[in-house]
């Protein structure tokens, strides 16, 4: 049985006074945060993942063992949690309260899995466990299914670092933070073409880009700025202005 109406879509939080470890995912219906995932730290060197309603108070706690869980992501239907574990994706099916590895990514080393809202794919930053390269090793996006499988490589190492994916609600695009000689960009990848747009992000007033998300109606991005004094820069995808 699901948690939420299939009316709903998620995208990454950061939730304030929840735990040391709060980073985890909101889930929207009709464009008003009901409830979020988060991983919550529960010991020194444990985290556990759990949900939150809007109030960011703790209504269950979905976890309880000795290793950290980080990122979890809902699946478009709703019966699947993904997480990231040590480099390595895991799924907890809700229901039966199962965990267990996604076949077909031991190869490679990943985190930051985002589930998109409208299919059951995860898209999530990674690289070779055993590239020495330094170019090559630099953090690609992979496409993989909730299900498991062979993931499938969406970008090119010379086209710089790739981190903080994020899926748009249509779920045919993702966007992600791009590093590269020295500069920072948003970037957003069509998934059907591959075409990809860029937008300059510099840092301001000491603060530098950390993550991003999308804005419900899928026409712009948000811009994490964390520093000092943090800050949200949204970027419109109709004319790039911030």
């Amino acid at each position: 049985m699901s948690l939420f109406r299939k009316a709903a879509i998620a995208i990454p939080l950061i939730m304030a006074g929840v735990g040391q470890h709060a980073i985890g995912q909101l889930i929207y219906k009709a464009d008003q945060a009901v409830q979020g995932f988060y991983c919550d730290q529960k010991a020194p060197e444990t985290t556990e993942i759990c949900i939150a309603n809007e109030f960011g108070r703790t209504t269950q706690q979905l976890t309880e063992n000795t290793i950290s869980e980080y990122s979890p992501t809902l699946s478009s239907d709703h019966s699947v949690v993904v997480f990231e574990f040590t480099g390595a994706l895991y799924r907890l099916t809700l229901q039966s309260g199962k965990i267990e590895e996604l076949e077909g990514c031991q190869g490679l080393s990943l985190q930051e899995p985002s589930c998109s809202a409208a299919t059951m794919r995860i898209v999530a930053s990674g690289n070779s466990r055993s590239e020495s390269n330094d170019v090559k090793r630099r953090p690609q996006l992979f496409l993989i299914p909730v299900s498991g499988g062979t993931p499938e490589q969406l970008t090119k190492p010379e086209d710089g670092a790739y981190y903080f994916p994020s899926w748009s609600p249509s779920g045919n695009s993702v966007c992600a933070l791009r590093y590269v000689d020295g500069k920072t960009e948003a970037v957003v990848l069509s998934i059907n073409s591959r075409e990809t747009r860029s937008f300059s992000l510099d840092a301001k007033d000491g603060c530098v880009p950390t993550s991003l998300s999308w804005r419900f109606d899928g026409k712009r991005i948000l811009v994490l700025l964390s520093g000092r004094d943090s800050s949200i820069c949204e970027i419109s995808l109709e004319d790039g202005s911030q």
